[in-house]
């Protein structure tokens, strides 16, 4: 009987231990399987070319073939822009300065069309349509590629028909103005005595280097609004998309009929 309950006692004993170590046993840590890490394709960015828009400058850019022109609002500074094609305008500047016929320079008559090309130096169209500078000419059926890039691109920069002397009658209203200041003219007789100085100007051969810092805008009597600037030092002159005419020997005769005067170029009421 004892030996019985002995091994009872033993029996229990040894599941208790059996138990505890159980409890001691950890299960095995899995150690987590990291996937293999292949580099990304990056598809390549197509390069987006943006085609230049003419931008309306102060200079010439060197080494580009650009379009100069002079807005009757710039007051009297030429305006320059580069043409967007230069692959095209350098092909057309090529051909026309290729075929130099003459050395006869413009001065000698020419009106010109108020719209030149610069590239190292400055070509005019005049109204022939020839391109001429201070060493030749060319003749206007080789310039024709040339000019048609020129006068898109200056159309685009407000470049604009020119207004003629003849235009100027039948005028209805006249305002002058410089920046804020304007003022109108009200007079009858005034308002003939400023058509008749206008509309009988004489072409300017050669242009002036005078200020156009004041604006003479005209109503005539269809209803259109043309614009002039008109010369703010002593010359008698007005001008329009680079085309010049005198109308007197001296400007204050035309600015005394709207009682102002422009000491030092400004605007000043008498």
């Amino acid at each position: 009987m004892a030996r019985m309950i002995c091994a009872v006692i033993l029996t229990v004993c040894l599941m208790l231990n059996l138990v505890a170590c159980a409890k001691d046993v950890q299960p095995p840590t899995t150690v987590p399987t990291i996937p293999e890490t292949t580099e990304a394709v990056t598809e390549p960015v197509p390069e987006v070319t943006e085609p230049a828009s003419p931008v309306l400058l102060e200079q010439p850019v060197s080494g580009k073939v650009c379009v100069s022109f002079l807005p009757t609002e710039s007051g009297g500074a030429w305006r320059y822009a580069v043409i967007e094609d230069q692959k095209a305008a350098l092909a057309a500047f090529e051909k026309a300065t290729g075929a130099i016929y003459s050395d006869e320079w413009w001065i000698k008559g020419d009106r010109t069309q108020g719209l030149s090309v610069v590239y190292g130096d400055y070509w005019d169209f005049v109204e022939s349509g020839e391109l001429v500078y201070a060493l030749g000419r060319v003749k206007a059926e080789d310039a024709a590629d040339l000019y048609a890039l020129c006068a898109e691109t200056a159309r685009k920069m407000g470049w604009k028909e020119a207004v003629a002397p003849e235009q100027l009658t039948g005028i209805v209203s006249a305002t002058l103005r410089q920046g804020e200041k304007e003022v109108a003219l009200t007079d009858a007789e005034a308002m003939k005595q400023l058509e008749a100085m206008l509309c009988t100007a004489t072409y300017e051969l050669g242009g002036t280097g005078c200020p156009f810092t004041a604006l003479l805008d005209l109503e005539v009597e269809n209803g259109e609004v043309l614009t002039v600037a008109l010369a703010t030092d002593s010359c008698g002159v007005w001008m329009s998309e680079g085309y010049y005419y005198e109308f007197a020997n001296d400007s204050q005769i035309l600015f005394d009929l709207f009682g102002v005067t422009f000491p030092f170029g400004k605007m000043e009421f008498q």
